[in-house]
């Protein structure tokens, strides 16, 4: 296997099928005649198979054919015991900058088309199917193997950005669907990105202590001079709109001014609602603080 990593250019492939075994068989069942005759008895413990090709300078490979193998005779099932068996084609592609692990750095892949006898779609692994013109999610590994071999040329290939993790390919499917507005963000798809990060879900969140406090005396009041605002902010508790054109009085404004003493201000934008600018200048006089909000955006 040196010599094989040896000869080929940089970017050339090796492709082979073997036997892989789930457990390192024992020597007499690696010198049983009648194992090596059914393809089993020089069967590779698949992770002894791994360390191998890290050591020759292959730190990552994939498998494009993965099956199981039923070995379907008693007498051979009972001396192999609980090892199983699977047949797989190995793809090791020569190339720099190769991890050991998949990493996430945000890529994604199109394949053009036009390779021969693939002309809509090309399996790169077993798990990994580019249809053309469709965008997939890629890991690091992947994006190197593509560019640096001869399939590279088929590909649109996006440039790394900041390093995201550990690859996990149906989220970065999910996150680059997002991105391209062809998935909806719905609960499920939140609470499980909540998960990941370890934040608290709303329920544990509003059940904390320092939630449920009270205080001896009121601190802050909120006065809602005008629902009229500049922007439409789905998240706006008050529906707030630049058509929502209700607003407080001036008569209900002074009353108001008497509470501001001791409390908080917040305003809307001030663009929108010309009346918020008396309520400051009414506490100022007063000699209290207050503060009014322009809007986030």
């Amino acid at each position: 296997m040196k010599e094989v990593f040896r000869v080929l250019k940089p970017g050339g492939e090796l492709y082979f099928s073997d036997v892989y075994a789930s457990r390192r068989l024992p020597q007499e069942l690696h010198d049983d005649p009648i194992l090596h005759s059914e393809c089993l008895g020089g069967a590779t413990y698949a992770e002894d198979f791994r360390q191998l090709m890290r050591r020759v300078g292959w730190p990552h490979v994939v498998w494009t054919v993965d099956d199981p193998m039923n070995v379907g005779d008693l007498a051979i099932e009972t001396r192999v015991g609980f090892t199983s068996f699977r047949s797989r084609t190995i793809r090791a592609i020569k190339c720099e900058g190769l991890e050991e692990t998949e990493e996430d750095y945000g890529q994604r892949a199109t394949y053009l088309g036009g390779m021969p006898e693939m002309p809509r779609y090309f399996d790169f692994d077993s798990e990994l199917r580019f249809v053309k013109g469709k965008p997939r999610a890629i890991s690091g590994n992947t994006a190197r193997m593509l560019e640096a071999s001869r399939y590279g040329k088929y590909f649109e290939i996006t440039e790394p950005r900041l390093h995201r993790g550990a690859f996990n390919a149906e989220r970065a499917q999910q996150a680059l669907e997002v991105r391209q507005g062809k998935r909806k963000v719905d609960l499920k798809l939140l609470e499980e990105a909540y998960d990941r990060a370890g934040y608290l879900t709303f329920e544990e969140r509003v059940g904390e202590p320092s939630l449920l406090q009270t205080f001896e005396q009121q601190a802050t009041m909120q006065i809602n001079i005008t629902y009229q605002c500049n922007l439409a902010c789905r998240h706006c508790y008050l529906e707030c709109t630049p058509k929502n054109t209700e607003a407080m009085s001036r008569e209900t404004l002074r009353v108001q001014g008497r509470w501001l003493q001791g409390h908080g201000h917040h305003g809307r934008q001030p663009r929108a609602a010309p009346r918020l600018r008396m309520v400051p200048a009414r506490g100022g006089r007063a000699g209290r603080r207050d503060r009014a909000h322009e809007p986030d955006a």
